[in-house]
């Protein structure tokens, strides 16, 4: 499956979130890989739309702090993790360029 792709421009101490839409239900999660992890700090949360229904997905929100200058690659999947050699259902590339 062909994915999406977008560039971001942070400053160095700059934080971004990118929010991906949950399929947690179905057993899909949202996976990061990423080039040069030394030049950020991710941490992943997950929010809730109303009140919490069994069988509800999540909002998968990905929060992003440049830490050094340079260029960081992040390859965004959603895939169920245990579907070993399968494509990913969805998946987006984000380019951060940090000065």
């Amino acid at each position: 499956m062909a994915g999406t792709e977008k560039t971001i421009h942070l400053k160095i101490g700059d934080c971004t979130e990118l929010r991906y839409k949950g399929s947690g239900a179905g057993g899909y999660v949202w996976v990061l890989s990423s080039s040069n992890e030394s030049l950020i700090r991710v941490t992943k949360d997950f929010e809730l739309a109303g009140e919490p229904i069994p069988g509800a997905s999540a909002e998968e929100i990905f929060k992003i702090e440049a830490l050094k200058p340079g260029e960081v690659i992040l390859h965004f999947t959603q895939q169920r993790i245990w579907d070993e050699g399968v494509p990913p259902r969805k998946e987006e590339k984000v380019v951060l360029h940090i000065t």
